[in-house]
């Protein structure tokens, strides 16, 4: 009899723990991170935002700035929602001066909640329509930022 008793507890137990890590996955928020990357010849600049740090790293440049306001990232976000990351490897370049260093060579990477997503290579500032708005105040950013 203690054994049934004792079998039953067990996989209550093991029931409710269960449930407890669905809910948490389920209200669990999005977590991204978006990183911006151009390479030319003569620069290589990299720009990694997530909700707690803005991070811009170049030749010249290594800043670490933490206190970029929250509004900023809101905005960021109301892009990337705009966006269905999971198509963004497939999404086309508009030209391809980059193959012969008419354009710097950039990619958008978007990771989230750990799943990493990048677009192909596109020429700086000429990115697929559908990520323009994006690029555009990530670009903007930095520029204040710098």
């Amino acid at each position: 009899m203690k054994w049934i008793v004792l079998l039953f507890s067990a996989l209550c137990l093991q029931s409710c723990e269960s449930q407890k890590t669905a809910v948490q996955n389920i209200t669990k928020p999005n977590s991204y991170i978006i990183e911006y990357r151009t390479q030319s010849r003569k620069e290589q600049k990299s720009i990694k935002i997530s909700s707690k740090y803005f991070y811009v790293s170049a030749a010249n440049i290594n800043k670490n700035i933490k206190n970029y306001s929250n509004k900023q990232w809101q905005q960021l976000l109301h892009h990337i929602k705009d966006i269905n990351v999971e198509e963004l490897p497939n999404l086309k370049s508009p030209s391809k001066d980059f193959l012969f260093d008419g354009a710097a060579l950039t990619k958008l990477v978007i990771t989230k909640n750990d799943k990493v997503f990048e677009t192909p290579p596109f020429d700086q500032g000429n990115p697929n329509i559908k990520i323009a708005a994006l690029i555009k105040d990530i670009v903007s950013l930095s520029k204040n930022i710098e």
